[in-house]
């Protein structure tokens, strides 16, 4: 393995516009390099709810997880004509 070889690529994201263009960036370098890339989007539990915590990641967490699929395969296809 040369030096300047990657191997896994950390992006974190909040899906805005900024971060939906160093995704595309990272996309692009991990298929260059053949590196793994790890995702990593963190979720503020009381931007959603004023309640308890425990209940609203139950409530909450597989809405959040499922529109967070959808960003990543809307951003993954503008990348991949």
């Amino acid at each position: 393995m040369k030096n300047n070889e990657l191997k896994v690529i950390l992006v974190p994201t909040d899906f805005s516009d900024l971060s939906k263009n160093a995704l595309k960036t990272a996309i692009s370098i991990c298929e260059r390099q053949s590196a793994l890339m790890i995702l990593v989007h963190i979720i503020e539990v009381s931007r959603y709810t004023q309640s308890d915590p425990i209940s609203a990641m139950i409530e909450y967490i597989p809405k959040l997880r499922d529109s967070a699929k959808a960003m990543i395969k809307k951003i993954w296809h503008i990348g991949h004509p």
